[in-house]
């Protein structure tokens, strides 16, 4: 849920995660979350609903946030779909492995 704090700050609450945009350790701390490339991190569609008692003032703005962020999360969830059907996890750091080892061996 989108809200703000007494500032006027977004606010994402996420279950019992709260993400203050205003504070740099959780404003990086929601990025590390949003962007993790785990498939199995899966972000709902209502995760950046926009509380309905935010302060008229504020609201324009959560709703921009909101927008944003649903569609960053629908587009992530796409390319991580996506990537599934073409390389397991587990292929892939096979592959890199592999490689690394090829790698390993022309050097010697």
């Amino acid at each position: 849920m989108i809200t703000c704090n007494e500032g006027g700050g977004i606010v994402v609450k996420i279950n019992d995660t709260v993400y203050d945009f205003s504070n740099s350790e959780q404003y990086a701390n929601f990025l590390l979350w949003v962007t993790s490339p785990d498939a199995k991190e899966v972000i709902g569609d209502g995760a950046f609903k926009v509380d309905d008692d935010i302060p008229e003032e504020h609201r324009a703005k959560a709703h921009r946030y909101a927008e944003f962020l649903i569609d960053y999360a629908h587009r992530r969830q796409s390319k991580l779909a996506e990537m599934a059907k073409t390389l397991t996890t587990e292929q892939r750091e096979k592959d890199i492995k592999a490689f690394i080892a090829r790698l390993q061996s022309n050097e010697a």
